[in-house]
């Protein structure tokens, strides 16, 4: 008899051709059937800053979800993510560019599965700060050909 195990956030699934079992969080449950989503853990604060790709932590929602019922969709059920920034429906990953600084908070996602069933995340932040400016203080002009010049910066942030 195959067996496969997942641990995913905070759940461990078993399943076998004629059964499964979830333990979380000391509850346990066992089915012969399929197994509904659910959310278990803490999504953390997300810290980001403006102007760069993604948040600093751009974490996979979809960590924090399990169930049998595939695939999941993930939507932001309440609060609003940050100017730039989305959730991608499929994988459940926060990306983007934040256009502006501030706190987002009271977010929550939801991800619905393949039945209809739904769970919801923690409620949760995202802090975007300014970002850092370049150190330009070591510019250094190489050549200057009439009003044109080349200069060399070193930029480390």
């Amino acid at each position: 008899m195959a067996v496969t195990r997942v641990t995913v956030g905070g759940f461990r699934q078993e399943t076998t051709s004629s059964l499964t079992r979830v333990t979380a969080g000391g509850f346990r449950q066992e089915t012969t059937g399929l197994i509904p989503v659910a959310f278990a853990g803490t999504i953390p604060a997300i810290n980001g800053k403006r102007k760069t790709s993604q948040p600093a932590q751009s974490p996979t929602i979809a960590s924090y979800f399990a169930g049998t019922e595939l695939p999941f969709a993930y939507t932001v059920q309440s609060g609003t993510l940050p100017a730039g920034l989305s959730i991608s429906s499929s994988t459940g990953v926060i990306s983007g560019t934040p256009t502006t600084v501030g706190t987002q908070s009271g977010i929550v996602i939801r991800a619905t599965d393949d039945a209809s069933n739904t769970a919801d995340s923690n409620s949760f932040s995202i802090v975007i700060a300014i970002a850092d400016v370049p150190d330009l203080s070591n510019v250094v002009m190489t050549s200057k050909t009439g009003t044109t010049a080349v200069v060399n910066v070193d930029v480390v942030f």
